[in-house]
C-alpha cells in the first residue's frame, strides 16, 4: 500500500507540476489592475486553455471575490454569483503565496465535479488583485488510478492536510456528502500528528465510509495534500489467513510431528531423571537414617541440632538436648539374643515417637544410645510436661517376641539452652555428663532424667531466679550521684533488686547475678530495668526532674554477641527516655572485653545519643591499658579505692593519679562506694568531680526518690574532718610547692590573708578534740614556715627544705592519726 500511495500522489504531482510553474506565467499576461478585465484578459485565458486541454476551465476573481471571467462562458456573458462560502474561500486564497488547492466543487457552468487549483496576484505593493483558479476534472484522476491493479475494496485518493477530501475511488453515494464536509478520521489524525513525515502507515476508523481500515500516505510536493490507499481490517485479515493457512497446515503437521518426537523423548528423559532422583534420594535418606529403627542418625543429627539451636536463639525459646539409653540393655541382649535385642530397639523407636511431640527429634546414634531434642519450648513446665509424657509411655511393657513383654528402665541426662549457652557439641557433651549422673544415681532417683548442673545446683538455682525474674519479683532501686562542684544532684544509678513475694526479702545482684549466666537471662534481666527505669523517669519529669540521667548496668556479653545488640537497640528505641539521658555501665574485669567485638557495638548505641561508663575503673590492670580505645563517656572508680580510705589514707595518691587520667582523656571521673561523711569530706577536698555512696543516700524505690530528692540537703562545704583535712592538704600543699620552685615570685607579691586562707582551716582540730596534740603542734609548724615565707624574707634552698620537712611531718601524723581513729572515720 505505500507504492500505491506514491503513485497516486506522483500522479497528482505532474498534474500539479505543470501548473506549479504556468499559473504565474499566465498572471503576468493579465491586465488585472482594475476591477474590469478586457478581452484580452479572455482571449488570454482561453489560449492557455487550449494549451492545457487536462483542464476543464479557468476562472479569474477580483479582489473582493466576484467572479470577472470564466472559460466555460462567453466574454461578455454575466455570470452567476458565487455561494457566500465559495466567496469567503476565495478571499482566503487571495492571502495566501505560491500554488493552493481549492476544495473539491461542483462547478456553476461546467456542471461537473472538479479539484480547483488557485494562484494569487498581487500588487507591486503585496496587495491582493485577483485570484486565478484552474478547475481539474475529477474523473481525470480517478480514471488513471482505476487502470491501476487494486484488491476489492481498496480506496484510495488525495486529502487536503485541513481533512477535505479532494478526489476518492471509489466514489460513495453522495459527492455532495463526500466533498463538501470535513473529516477528523485516522488518516488526518496520523498526518498532523507527524507534520515531518513524507509517508507513513495509519489504521482506525475512516469517516467516509465508516470502516476500520488500514492504509499508508505519502505526501505532495509543495501542496498541503497527501495521497492514500487503505483496505477495510477485516479484508486484510482475510487475506493474511488466505495467504497463511495453507502454510500454516503444513506447519502445523510438522509441527505435532515434531512435538510428538520431543514428547517422547523428553518422557523417556523424565523417567529417566525420576528414576535417579529417587536413586539419589533414597541413597541420601539411607545416609541419614538407622536401617534398624529407620530413625535419624547422627549425620542428621549433626545438621538439625545446629539448625534447631539456631531457631531457638531467634525466637527465644527453650531447647533441650537429651541422651538417652536403657539400663541393663545387655542383659536384654543375653537373654532375648541379639534379634531380641533389635525387637526391642525398634519397638522403643516406635514407643519415642508415639509419646513425643510433632516439633521434636529422635535420633539414634547406636546401640540404644538415643538423642532426644525437645524444641520450641516456652519454660521449664513445657519440658516437663513432655518428660512426664515419656516416663508414663515407657513405663507401659513392651512386646518383644510373641507373647511376652518387659518393662524397660531407661535413662535421660539433659542440657537447656540458653540456661547451658554452648554450642551443639558442648550441648551434647553435657548432656552426656548428665547422664552419667542419672546412671550413677539410678537406685536412687525420683525421675529417670537429670539436668546438666556446672557445681550440680547451679542448674536448679539457674532455672529458680528464671521464674523469679518471670513472676515479676524485679524492681528497681535508685542511688543518687551528686555533683561535689555544684552540689546537685545530677544523676542516677538503677539498681535490680528481688524481692521475695513471700518474705519480702530483698536480694542484691550479688546473691542472683551468679545465677543468671546466659546471655538470655542477661538480657532479659536489662530489658526489664530498662523499661521500669522509663516508667520512673515519667514520673520524675513531670515534677520537673527532666534532666537527670539514668545509669543502667550492662553486662559485656551484650556487646559481643550479635543478635543481643540488635535486641538492645531495638528496646532503647521504644522507650521515651531521650537517648542522651540514658548512661550503661559496663563492668570489665580483665579479659572480659575483646575491642575489636566491643568497640563497634558501643559506637552503634552512641551514634544513637547513648552515652558509656566504665565501671570499677583501676581493679584490672587491662582496663587501664584499654581506657584510651574505649570510646567511653565516664568511668567509675573501684570501691575499693574508697572504703579502705579510713585505714589507707595514702591511697588518696591512686585517686589522684586515676582521676588525673580521666582529665587527661577528657572524661568524667565518679567515685563510688562513698559510705562515710570522712570520705565524702575527703572526695571534696581532693576536688572530685562526682560521688555516689551512703553518704549522699542508699538505694532506693523509684516512688520513694521524689520526696527524698526535695528534701535532700547537701553535705557542708569541708573540711570538716581528719581524712577532710588530709585531702585539702594534700591539694594545698602541692600548691604551695609548686609555687616555692616554679614561682616564687608570685608568693612574695600576694597577700598574706588570701595565701593563709588556701591553708589554715581555723578552730577544726580543736572541734575534733586534737587541740595541743602533737598534730595540732605540727599543723601550727607548717603554717609557720609558710607566715616567715610571706614575711618577705625570700625564697632559698633552705626554706623550701624547710617547708618540705614540716609538710612530711604534717602529712606522716595525720596518716597515724586518721588509721588510729579509723573506726570513727568509717562511722
Amino acid at each position: 500500500m505505500r507504492i500505491q500511495a506514491e503513485f497516486v500522489a506522483n500522479s497528482a504531482n505532474t498534474l500539479l507540476t505543470s501548473l506549479r510553474v504556468g499559473l504565474p506565467n499566465l498572471a503576468e499576461q493579465l491586465n488585472v489592475a482594475t476591477s474590469q478585465p478586457t478581452s484580452a484578459d479572455y482571449i488570454a485565458l482561453a489560449g492557455y486553455l487550449r494549451s492545457h486541454p487536462y483542464i476543464a476551465n479557468l476562472i479569474l476573481y477580483g479582489p473582493t471575490g466576484r467572479m470577472l471571467l470564466n472559460t466555460a462562458a462567453p466574454f461578455g456573458t454575466p455570470l452567476p454569483n458565487i455561494s457566500p462560502r465559495t466567496r469567503e474561500e476565495v478571499r482566503q486564497a487571495l492571502r495566501g503565496n505560491g500554488l493552493q488547492l481549492g476544495r473539491t466543487q461542483r462547478g456553476l457552468i461546467y456542471h461537473g465535479w472538479h479539484l480547483t487549483v488557485l494562484y494569487a496576484l498581487h500588487s507591486s505593493t503585496g496587495q491582493p488583485i485577483a485570484l486565478l483558479q484552474a478547475n481539474l476534472p475529477v474523473d481525470l484522476l480517478t480514471g488513471q488510478w482505476a487502470s491501476m491493479s487494486l484488491l476489492p475494496e481498496t480506496g484510495l485518493g488525495l486529502l487536503r492536510t485541513d481533512g477535505y477530501v479532494l478526489a476518492r475511488l471509489p466514489e460513495p453515494g453522495s459527492m455532495t456528502t463526500l466533498y463538501g464536509r470535513r473529516y477528523r478520521g485516522s488518516l488526518v489524525e496520523a498526518v498532523m500528528r507527524h507534520p515531518e513525515r513524507l509517508e507513513g502507515p495509519y489504521s482506525g476508523r475512516v469517516e467516509v465510509d465508516g470502516r476500520d481500515r488500514i492504509g499508508a500516505y505519502a505526501r505532495l510536493a509543495q501542496i498541503p495534500a497527501v495521497a492514500f490507499v487503505s483496505l477495510p481490517l477485516s479484508r486484510v485479515w482475510s487475506l493474511w489467513w488466505h495467504h497463511l493457512l495453507p502454510i500454516l497446515g503444513v506447519g502445523l503437521v510438522s509441527l505435532i510431528g515434531f512435538m510428538a518426537l520431543i514428547a517422547r523423548l523428553f518422557s523417556r528423559e523424565r523417567q529417566h531423571a525420576l528414576s535417579l532422583a529417587a536413586e539419589r534420594d533414597r541413597h541420601v535418606w539411607i545416609a541419614r537414617h538407622d536401617p534398624l529403627t529407620q530413625l535419624p542418625n547422627r549425620v542428621a543429627l549433626a545438621e538439625h541440632l545446629t539448625l534447631a539451636l539456631a531457631r531457638a536463639r531467634r525466637r527465644e525459646r527453650l531447647l533441650a538436648v537429651g541422651l538417652f539409653d536403657l539400663d541393663d540393655f545387655k542383659d536384654v541382649n543375653d537373654r532375648y539374643g541379639h534379634a531380641g535385642g533389635d525387637r526391642l530397639l525398634r519397638a522403643l523407636g516406635d514407643v519415642l515417637r508415639q509419646s513425643m511431640r510433632e516439633t521434636d527429634y529422635i535420633v539414634r546414634l547406636g546401640g540404644d544410645e538415643f538423642v532426644l531434642l525437645f524444641e520450641d519450648l516456652e519454660d521449664i513446665d513445657d519440658l516437663m510436661t513432655a518428660l512426664e509424657r515419656l516416663q508414663q509411655e515407657l513405663a507401659e511393657p513392651i512386646l518383644i517376641e510373641a507373647g511376652e513383654r518387659i518393662v524397660v528402665a531407661a535413662s535421660l541426662g539433659l542440657s537447656i539452652y540458653p540456661f547451658d549457652d554452648a554450642e551443639a557439641d558442648t550441648l551434647l557433651r553435657h548432656a552426656d555428663q548428665a547422664l552419667y549422673h542419672s546412671k550413677k544415681h539410678k537406685n536412687t532417683r525420683q525421675h529417670f532424667w537429670a539436668l546438666y548442673e556446672h557445681d550440680g545446683e547451679q542448674s536448679k538455682r539457674h532455672l529458680h531466679t528464671r521464674r523469679r525474674l518471670e513472676a515479676g519479683e524485679l524492681h528497681v532501686y535508685y542511688q543518687p550521684i551528686l555533683d561535689l562542684q555544684t552540689r546537685q544532684i545530677v544523676g542516677v544509678e538503677a539498681l535490680a533488686r528481688l524481692i521475695d513475694r513471700q518474705t519480702g526479702v530483698i536480694s542484691e545482684p550479688a546473691q542472683f547475678l551468679p545465677d543468671l549466666d546466659t546471655s538470655e537471662d542477661q538480657y532479659h534481666l536489662v530489658r526489664q530495668v530498662l523499661r521500669q527505669v522509663d516508667t520512673d523517669v515519667q514520673v520524675w519529669d513531670r515534677a520537673g526532674l527532666s534532666e537527670l540521667s539514668v545509669s543502667v548496668n550492662l553486662p559485656p556479653s551484650l556487646l559481643m554477641r550479635g543478635p543481643w545488640l540488635d535486641r538492645l537497640l531495638s528496646t532503647i528505641g521504644e522507650m521515651r527516655l531521650p537517648p542522651h539521658r540514658l548512661i550503661l555501665e559496663v563492668l570489665e574485669t580483665e579479659g572480659d572485653i575483646p575491642l575489636e567485638n566491643t568497640i563497634d557495638s558501643m559506637l552503634a548505641l552512641k551514634s544513637r545519643g547513648i552515652r558509656f561508663a566504665l565501671d570499677d575503673i583501676g581493679s584490672a590492670y587491662s582496663t587501664l591499658l584499654r581506657l584510651k580505645d574505649l570510646p567511653v563517656d565516664s568511668v567509675k572508680l573501684d570501691q575499693g579505692f574508697v572504703r579502705e580510705l579510713c585505714s589507707h589514707p595514702e591511697d588518696l595518691i591512686f585517686i589522684e593519679a586515676l582521676m588525673g587520667i580521666a582529665e587527661v582523656l577528657e572524661i568524667d571521673f565518679i567515685a563510688e562506694g562513698v559510705e562515710t561523711l570522712s570520705i565524702l569530706d575527703a572526695l571534696q577536698g581532693l576536688h572530685v568531680p562526682k560521688a555516689q555512696g551512703y553518704a549522699i543516700a542508699r538505694p532506693m524505690p523509684g516512688n520513694q526518690f521524689l520526696e527524698w530528692y526535695h528534701h535532700y540537703q547537701p553535705p557542708i562545704e569541708g573540711p570538716n574532718t581528719l581524712l577532710g583535712l588530709y585531702a585539702a592538704h594534700r591539694q594545698r600543699d602541692y600548691f604551695f610547692h609548686h609555687l616555692l620552685t616554679q614561682n616564687p615570685g608570685f608568693l612574695q607579691s600576694s597577700s598574706e590573708e588570701s595565701l593563709l586562707g588556701q591553708v589554715i582551716v581555723p578552730g577544726l582540730l580543736e572541734r575534733l578534740g586534737h587541740a595541743g596534740s602533737e598534730l595540732d603542734v605540727a599543723h601550727h609548724r607548717y603554717h609557720d614556715v609558710l607566715l616567715t615565707i610571706l614575711a618577705k624574707e625570700g625564697v632559698s634552698a633552705e626554706k623550701i627544705l624547710e617547708f618540705e620537712r614540716a609538710s612530711a611531718t604534717l602529712d606522716a601524723l595525720l596518716e597515724d592519726v586518721i588509721r588510729k581513729n579509723a573506726l570513727a572515720c568509717q562511722a
